[in-house]
């Protein structure tokens, strides 16, 4: 240098020097010195490109990124045909977030490069630079192009790919899959696993593919070895970071990994919060997450959905975040608009923001987000009626299908029945990871149409895959046609979801339908305990109590909901039930006043008021109550049998005979009108009639009766027999009852009183003993107990009995006068009383 500057005419060596030193300073981290070197060298030689690239290499390391992009500027005017400043631009550019800038070098790297005949090594990596840009500015029809030509050739045995030419590989694979062009996608992923299985991005790709195929925990494997293999890999050997973390969270999405697919499009936008690409995906991907959520929800998912988080206010805000984000980067204007119509409707479903999408909606993805809208939002007729426009295009997407499907459910099931059909086969070519959700959407729709056989199935098909999901057990507790599987699919939910109040409110309905009454109070007790201000397990409570003829406790509990909720609709028509049993016709017609004045079309209403007059004498005003629900109602048996069941009121019961086998001609063999037949000749002394009438019905295999209901039909006639004498008969049908419902506390009580009748005590106390085993809180089996006991002259054990019933039954007077007839028994033959108190 000394040399130099000693020479009166400047160097041309002195830029060279001042350049090689520069480098020195820069490996002494001294770069404020190598920066002013260069800019001597520069000052000295301004035509020279190489020392303005040098220089701006400096900048880049020392992240003075603005500056390196104004000395590459002047590089590239001083030489505008060299790929590789074009090549350092577009990276520089990217950096800062200048997509549009970045990928203008990018092209002009790649066209140049390709003009020159430069070589591959050289081609390559600009080729996946300009793609990935094209993908980032949301170019994905120009990044299709240039890629098109890629995986052309097989890649010849032992042979490495550059990481440049994987990661462009695997982008076309990737952009095959979002086009649906899965063949595709197949044969770039299998060109890639013969000789690089273990890449991050290629084992993301595969796990895709594999889902998409119907591999689903295959594909959950290669996803999390992608997951490892990306973390392990060192920062500085990382390429296309961003590209990387949003092919990591699509697939996570496909695969239903929903939280990690949150967290690696985010960690996209961490790492290049500018990019129009990065931020799309992320506001798409709280779409995609958000609708998958309230589909899930439809079908009451809970372990594989994805959490309640996706649809709340928070996550609404960060989507709008990412719009204010897109818009400030001029993002193309159809495109904000159908991204933001499509968050708002699942955000924020209301019918403004369910038309607004409308306006909009294209594609099936967005003609099923519009159904599912104006489903959310409440908009049963615009729901429907949208999907009937859409109707005749089933089996273009399964997710557009089940859509129509869940619209038309209730108002056009047999039109919801075929649209499901045809989801669930889309799902089995396409949404392999969703295909039990579509069961269930079959069987919802086959229990609309009342193909029962068909929803059974269909429930089964779905628990078979998501065993672990409690409110389908639940459902297909609904649909089960045996009362035994329904009681072990509820228990199943229970077990699975302990907490939930309304497994074991819907297992005490079932319990209380099949009149185990006692059983069905132990689980409304349960309910209540878990929430004692649910006011449906206080009205659910009352009904059983009712069962169990404990009128004190049933008032208690259904005045405990109008305590609760004084403006329930079920809860007082509850009370008017069950004050109108009680005797308090006149409180009973208060309630019912009231409920008729919100309802007057409301037949059970109507029915109910009608017994109410009856009871009140008011027979005219009762009979055409009565007949004006029957009007409303023309379909109704049940209002036809209390119809029936009034005449025998006002006219007794040989003119109700008549009325019930004038509606048995219209309804034959139906379950109720033959258990009204039965009671009503009983009633009229045709015991014999009663009992050849039920005999018949049970003999005749091919009514379709339940067996709850044949083993109740049995118990009936049971009971008729015993009360005719019938004994040994008796037995036979109280077995059979006993034998189809298992175990059946009624049945096992009154086989004991038929052998109490017998004077076989041993047998009935046998019997007696095992209803106490099922139903231990009831009170009459205790007493039953005690009447044997009475018999057998054991004075001081019936006692006993008899006191444990009255704890349980308190108000019942024919328990506390047996039990003063046994005080005094005892005290008569002088047993000690401290040991009758034992």
């Amino acid at each position: 240098i000394s040399i130099c500057e000693a020479n009166p005419e400047p160097s041309p060596l002195l830029p060279k020097i001042w350049s090689r030193q520069a480098a020195g300073f820069a490996l002494f981290d001294d770069q404020q010195k190598a920066l002013e070197l260069l800019d001597q060298a520069i000052s000295a030689e301004l035509d020279e490109p190489e020392w303005r690239i040098q220089k701006a290499d400096l900048l880049i390391q020392g992240d003075r990124h603005q500056a390196a992009i104004a000395s590459l500027s002047n590089a590239l005017d001083l030489s505008p045909g060299q790929p590789a400043l074009h090549k350092k631009m577009a990276r520089v550019q990217n950096q800062i977030g200048a997509s549009e800038e970045a990928f203008y070098h990018a092209q002009e790297a790649l066209s140049e490069y390709q003009d020159s005949g430069s070589p591959i090594e050289d081609i390559e990596p600009a080729l996946a630079l300009a793609a990935d840009l094209a993908c980032g500015t949301l170019r994905t029809d120009t990044a299709v192009e240039l890629l098109a030509n890629l995986a052309a050739g097989s890649i010849p045995l032992g042979e490495k790919l550059s990481e440049d030419k994987i990661n462009s590989l695997c982008l076309a694979a990737e952009l095959a899959l979002d086009l649906a062009q899965e063949v595709k996608a197949a044969e770039i992923s299998n060109l890639l696993v013969s000789q690089h299985a273990d890449h991050p991005r290629v084992s993301a790709l595969q796990a895709r593919i594999l889902n998409r195929q119907g591999s689903l925990d295959e594909a959950r494997t290669k996803y999390a070895a992608a997951v490892i293999n990306w973390k392990n890999t060192p920062a500085d050997e990382r390429l296309f970071n961003t590209a990387m973390e949003i092919a990591l969270g699509k697939t996570a999405l496909e695969i239903q990994r929903w939280d990690e697919a949150a967290a690696h499009l985010q960690h996209a936008v961490d790492l290049s919060p500018y990019e129009k690409r990065a931020l799309y995906e992320l506001a798409n991907g709280y779409v995609i997450l958000a609708e998958n959520r309230r589909f899930f929800e439809s079908f009451k998912v809970i372990h594989n959905a994805p959490s309640q988080i996706a649809i709340s206010s928070d996550v609404y805000q960060s989507f709008q975040s990412c719009l204010k984000a897109l818009r400030k980067l001029e993002i193309e204007g159809s495109v904000i608009k159908k991204l933001e119509a499509r968050g708002d409707a699942v955000f924020a479903p209301t019918q403004e923001s369910a038309e607004n999408l409308q306006a909009l909606a294209e594609t099936s993805q967005e003609k099923a987000a519009l159904i599912a809208a104006f489903r959310h939002s409440r908009q049963k007729v615009f729901a429907s009626q949208t999907a009937l426009d859409h109707i005749n295009g089933l089996g273009e997407d399964p997710i557009l299908d089940a859509q129509i499907a869940l619209a038309l459910i209730k108002s056009k099931p047999n039109q919801a029945f075929k649209a499901a059909s045809s989801a669930l086969e889309g799902a089995k070519r396409t949404l392999q990871t969703q295909i039990p959700l579509y069961f269930v959407l079959q069987a919802l729709s086959a229990k609309a149409v009342n193909d029962l056989l068909t929803a059974e199935e269909s429930m089964g098909k779905a628990l078979q895959i998501w065993d672990t999901e409690p409110r389908w057990y639940a459902m297909a507790a609904e649909m089960a046609f045996d009362y035994e599987k329904r009681v072990t699919l509820y228990q199943k939910a229970i077990e699975l979801e302990p907490e939930y109040v309304g497994h074991y409110l819907a297992l005490g309905k079932q319990q209380l339908n099949a009149k185990q009454g006692v059983t069905a109070v132990k689980s409304i007790d349960t309910a209540l305990s878990l929430n004692p201000e649910y006011v449906d397990s206080w009205i659910q409570r009352a009904l059983a109590k009712r069962t169990l003829h404990r009128m004190p406790e049933a008032l208690a509990s259904i005045n405990e909901a109008l305590t609760l909720a004084p403006e329930h609709k079920e809860a007082r028509k509850t009370a008017a039930l069950l004050t109108f049993e009680n005797g308090n016709y006149r409180e009973s017609e208060r309630h019912l006043v009231t409920l008729l004045g919100q309802e007057p079309h409301d037949t059970e209403l109507l029915g109910l008021f009608a017994k109410t007059l009856t009871a009140q004498r008011q027979t005219e005003e009762a009979m055409r109550v009565i007949d004006k629900a029957i009007s409303l109602d023309e379909e109704s048996l049940e209002l036809k049998l209390q119809r029936a069941s009034m005449i025998k009121q006002i006219e007794g019961p040989l003119a109700a005979i008549d009325e019930l086998r004038i509606i048995g001609s219209h309804y034959p063999d139906q379950y109720p009108l033959i258990v009204e037949l039965v009671a009503t000749l009983a009633e009229a002394g045709e015991m014999d009639q009663a009992i050849r009438t039920a005999m018949d019905v049970l003999k005749n295999d091919e009514i379709g009766h339940t067996k709850e209901q044949k083993a109740h039909l049995y118990l009936t006639t049971g009971r008729l027999l015993r009360n005719t004498g019938q004994l040994d008969q008796a037995v036979h049908h109280l077995y059979k009852a006993k034998n189809l419902i298992n175990p059946n506390y009624e049945a096992v009580l009154e086989l004991g009183r038929v052998h109490h009748d017998r004077r076989q005590y041993n047998l009935a106390l046998e019997q007696i003993q095992k209803a106490i085993d099922i139903e231990p809180e009831e009170a009459e089996g205790y007493y039953q107990a005690g009447k044997v006991l009475k018999d057998l002259k054991q004075y001081s054990q019936a006692e006993k009995m008899l006191r444990n019933a009255s704890k349980l039954a308190p108000n019942d007077l024919k328990i506390h006068r047996q039990l003063g007839v046994l005080v005094t028994l005892n005290l008569v033959h002088g047993e000690k009383r401290q040991q009758v108190m034992a």
